[in-house]
Order: structure tokens, then C-alpha cells, then sequence
């Protein structure tokens, strides 16, 4: 029986060389960024050491693209934008969680329609490294990823399974 310390059903195995994406860590340069440039977007518990924000630097591009949308139909509807309470990795797709401060239907329906899209989106987005990539399981956990970063990803977790056996 493999030693699973440090693994658990969300967050994956931990990687001691840098934040790996598809163990659900955020990119930190990344983050700061984001809530930098939309700051009206995103909830101050969500401030605190990333809180419920976990997505790799792959999908970068198109956690700006929602943000982007977002404050465009703000002023499109001349309503606060959307505040995002929880971006994350959940089962290879891009998952968000949000409020919306106004009523009107019609922006309820422009945001959802874009929350939805982003999340078709990743799921062919490599989350590590940005290129093509599919959604697949790697030994059992659901990631996007393209076909040199799933290998090296699943090397790691043979590792990280293998390093509390005793022999």
C-alpha cells in the first residue's frame, strides 16, 4: 500500500520543485496581477494567500479573457462587474464561481453564457503550460493537459506515491 501523506481528493500531490498547476496551486505572480488590473472583481476573502483561487499559469490568458468580459458588461450594463469568488481547477475544467450585483436579466445570461464558454475552453488548454491539450485522467485525477506536460505530471505522482514506501 503506497504512503498517500500530503495527498488529498482536491488539491492532488504536492510539488516540492515549483507550484504545479494541476495540483490546483495558483500561479502567485499571476494572481497578484489579475486582482492588480480587476480589482473590482474578486472578493476580499479571495485576497488572502490566493484563497479559493487554484488554477495553473496554462490558463492565465483565459482567466483574463473572463475578467475582460466581465468589466465589459459592466459598463455595457452600467452595473458593478461580476465579483468572482472562486476560480479553480475541478476536474480538468475551469471552474468559477461568482455574484452578480445587478438583476438584469440579459447580464445574467452575457455572464453565464462567458463562464460557460471559459470552461469548454480549458478543457482543451493545456493547465500547465498554455498549449493544446485534452482532458484526460492521470492515475485516477482529471487534468488538461498537453501530452509532454501529462507525462512529466504523472512521472511526478509515480514519485511522490513511491517516496513513502519502505521496501
Amino acid at each position: 500500500m503506497s504512503d498517500t501523506r500530503g495527498l488529498d481528493a482536491q488539491h492532488g500531490p504536492p510539488d516540492p520543485v515549483r507550484g504545479d498547476p494541476c495540483c490546483r496551486v495558483p500561479c502567485a505572480d499571476a494572481w497578484r496581477d489579475l486582482v492588480a488590473r480587476y480589482p473590482h472583481q474578486f472578493g476580499g476573502a479571495m485576497l488572502v494567500n490566493g484563497g479559493g483561487c487554484m488554477w495553473g499559469p496554462g490558463w492565465a490568458r483565459l482567466i483574463v479573457a473572463v475578467c475582460q468580459r466581465g468589466h465589459t458588461l459592466a459598463m455595457q450594463y452600467a452595473a458593478p462587474p461580476p465579483t468572482i469568488t472562486n476560480l479553480q481547477d475541478r476536474w480538468g475544467s475551469l471552474d468559477v464561481t461568482w455574484t452578480l450585483p445587478c438583476d438584469a436579466p440579459e447580464y445574467r445570461a452575457a455572464w453565464h453564457r462567458s463562464v460557460r464558454a471559459a470552461r469548454y475552453r480549458s478543457q482543451k488548454i493545456c493547465a500547465r503550460c498554455g498549449q493544446a491539450g485534452m482532458r484526460q485522467a492521470v492515475r485516477g485525477w482529471w487534468v488538461t493537459l498537453c501530452p509532454s506536460c501529462a507525462l512529466a505530471w504523472e512521472l511526478r505522482l509515480r514519485d511522490f506515491l513511491w517516496s513513502g514506501v519502505s521496501h
